[in-house]
This record gives C-alpha cells, sequence and structure tokens, in this order.
C-alpha cells in the first residue's frame, strides 16, 4: 500500500478498507489511536482520517486543545461496569496527594505478600491508576 492508500500498480485492494493512525506527542506518555473503517476504500478512510486530524488541529489552533486532550481522556477516568469506583476505594480524596498516601497506607495492608487478598490488592491498583488520570499524574 503506497502513502496515498492506493495499492502499488497490480495489486487488488485489500478485504478490510479500515485504517488507523497512531501517535503520541513528544511531551505525552499516552499513545493515541484513531481507526476508520466507514468508507468502501483504503483511499477514503485515510483521507476521512486526515480530514479529522485537521479539524481537530484547527480545534488547537483556536484554544480547544484542553477541550480536546479531555475528549481522550475522559473515559479513562470512568470505573468499568460492575467495578468499585476509584473514589471509594481510595477514601474520597481530595486531591492526588491525598489519593497516593491512602494508596500506599491500603497497599501495605492489601498486598498479597502480606496476607491480603489478590483481588482487592487489584482493585486498589486499578483505583490509583485512575486517580493518576483524573489529576493528570498518570
Amino acid at each position: 500500500m503506497k502513502l496515498n492508500g492506493l495499492p502499488y500498480s497490480g495489486e487488488k485492494e485489500p478485504d478490510d478498507p479500515g485504517a488507523s493512525v497512531y501517535w503520541r506527542k513528544r511531551d505525552d506518555k499516552q499513545m493515541k489511536c484513531m481507526a476508520i473503517d466507514q468508507y468502501t476504500t483504503v483511499a477514503d478512510n485515510i483521507a476521512a482520517i486526515a480530514a479529522t486530524i485537521e479539524a481537530m488541529r484547527a480545534i488547537e489552533r483556536h484554544g480547544g486543545a484542553e477541550i480536546l486532550e479531555r475528549a481522550f481522556l475522559g473515559f479513562q477516568a470512568l470505573p468499568a461496569p460492575g467495578s468499585e469506583d476509584w473514589r471509594n476505594v481510595l477514601r474520597e480524596p481530595k486531591d492526588i496527594t491525598e489519593a497516593e498516601a491512602t494508596y500506599r497506607s491500603l497497599a501495605q495492608q492489601m498486598h498479597p505478600d502480606h496476607g491480603g487478598d489478590p483481588e482487592m490488592f487489584h482493585v486498589l491498583l486499578d483505583a490509583i491508576e485512575h486517580a493518576r488520570v483524573f489529576w493528570g499524574a498518570a
């Protein structure tokens, strides 16, 4: 496949025309991904990704970058269905410092090496990861 999304001469279009792009900003640790399979050709799906990225750049140029970042991160702060809310696990912390302190205290009690329940320890690990994402400390 050529960079413009078209196959090299003599090659047929792939069975799956979907396209995806992965990227990370230099100062960002988190990888982002955009995937599209709405159109019937790879070239059309790549063009849709290009148009979407251009729209995202326009939002950034006009001061909406913070909202754009939250669009990618917002759902990570939501607990998985059926899981305990991270705020409850960490005893309703007011900030990341309090969340980290509560985590360290509970981790000493819940760690499986110290007789704690492995499932509860994983709930605690999940809670602190959600807290770090929520406060931008991830």
